[in-house]
């Protein structure tokens, strides 16, 4: 009997093994691939913090441009009530290289900051970016004519880029 119970899970012992030979195969082929796919994951993660964090600190500079310059504006009008010629050519001279890391914030991000202004601010922003020396309003003394209130306007329109690059930088780290 017993023997026979031997010869009958012989003859049954085949079918499984190539069963289980089969199961191993296609698990080891699934694990296979779940393990790439998991690869794949980690590696767009990472690419995503990578983006991430170059986003992040684009804005974090691109809102400390925004910030000097606003600054570095309102400034100068403390600047009007100094005679010294070097301190306005100074203040100027800050200007203009603030005014091209705005723009270098314009082109990162400004996008949608552009989109809410209004035809007119656009321009005065244009304009302020070609020349922003021009804003100064230590320039106007300089020159014995009245300070217009077109650096008011583009203080104005610097903060509100500024309050974009603020909300956007706290919506962006949440």
């Amino acid at each position: 009997d017993k023997l026979t119970g031997l010869k009958a899970t012989v003859e049954e012992l085949p079918p499984k093994i190539d069963m289980l030979s089969t199961q191993i195969r296609t698990s080891t082929q699934d694990l296979n691939s779940n393990k790439a796919t998991v690869d794949k994951a980690n590696a767009i993660r990472a690419q995503q913090r990578t983006n991430f964090e170059e986003d992040n600190a684009s804005l974090t500079e691109s809102l400390a441009a925004v910030g000097g310059a606003i600054t570095a504006l309102n400034s100068s009008a403390s600047s009007e009530m100094q005679s010294t010629y070097s301190s306005l050519v100074q203040t100027s001279d800050s200007i203009v290289g603030l005014a091209a890391g705005v723009s270098k914030a314009l082109q990162r991000r400004g996008s949608l900051a552009l989109s809410k202004m209004s035809k007119g601010d656009r321009m005065l922003l244009e304009d302020f970016l070609k020349d922003p020396s021009r804003f100064v309003r230590g320039n106007a003394f300089l020159q014995r004519a009245e300070p217009s209130g077109s650096s008011s306007q583009i203080v104005g329109i610097m903060q509100a880029i500024a309050d974009d690059f603020a909300e956007d930088l706290q919506i962006f780290r949440y």
